[in-house]
């Protein structure tokens, strides 16, 4: 649900800033992705109560490297 939030922020800030219809698909869109490289997170480090380890949060960090090579796949 965090993703759906944000978009939901997103879509209602860029109508804010009175941008077209086009850019207002593509924030939204962009909100729903924000995570997407989250997926190549392990399991153990994104349910992890508490604090994360220096380790674990330079892991946590390389998502958003992570969703760029997806988004970067993808767009092929």
């Amino acid at each position: 649900m965090h993703s759906v939030a944000v978009c939901a922020l997103m879509v209602a800030l860029a109508r804010q800033l009175g941008l077209n219809n086009y850019q207002v698909h593509q924030a939204g869109l962009a909100g729903l992705m924000h995570d997407i490289g989250k997926t190549n997170i392990p399991l153990e480090i994104i349910n992890k109560p508490g604090d994360l380890t220096e380790a674990e949060f330079r892991v946590m960090k390389n998502h958003t490297v992570e969703g760029t090579k997806y988004c970067r796949k993808a767009m092929a």
